[in-house]
């Protein structure tokens, strides 16, 4: 009888405890691509941009300018993953469906990802399989920035 009391009270504090830790769930809020930027196809590959700033509730704001990818995109083809590993925010964009065409297309990304803490993070913007951007960045309120391929 007396090591059932203890295993109640024991299971109670230790569901106590369970409440009273903040679940500090990092993930991506949202994110949108634009349409293909048509009037920019003649711009050089390579002068993509990558615009960070703090955003509500302890997020970052990312937009990737001038991201290129098949220029036969299906509704809502276009995608983006994002996972914290230590220190370092890594973003995936990517086709669902590779395109059929053979041309290429510059698009915006913008995504959210969060909740962070308040220090520095490497962040690493990958298109498909590659590595576009790494930078670090002091996350906190007055975060914001552009960082050029």
């Amino acid at each position: 009888m007396k090591k059932q009391v203890l295993v109640v009270i024991l299971v109670a504090a230790l569901a106590a405890c369970k409440e009273e830790v903040p679940v500090n769930e990092f993930a991506l809020s949202s994110f949108v691509f634009s349409g293909c930027n048509y009037e920019k196809q003649v711009a050089v590959y390579g002068q993509q941009s990558v615009e960070y700033r703090y955003a509500e509730e302890n997020r970052l704001f990312l937009k990737h300018n001038d991201v290129y990818f098949n220029c036969c995109q299906s509704e809502n083809n276009l995608q983006v993953d994002s996972r914290l590993v230590g220190d370092s925010i890594i973003v995936s964009e990517y086709e669902k469906v590779p395109g059929m065409c053979k041309c290429i297309c510059p698009y915006d990304m913008e995504c959210t990802v969060g909740p962070l803490q308040e220090k520095q993070y490497s962040v690493i913007v990958k298109t498909g399989e590659i590595e576009s951007f790494s930078f670090r960045i002091d996350f906190d309120k007055e975060l914001d920035g552009v960082k050029s391929l």
